[in-house]
């Protein structure tokens, strides 16, 4: 998580979103 792309900067958010799983 911590280099992810400047799309989704806000991991915060992104955990909302459908591509958080693969973030998580």
């Amino acid at each position: 998580s911590g280099n992810t792309p400047p799309t989704r900067m806000a991991t915060s958010s992104s955990i909302t979103a459908p591509n958080s799983s693969a973030e998580i």
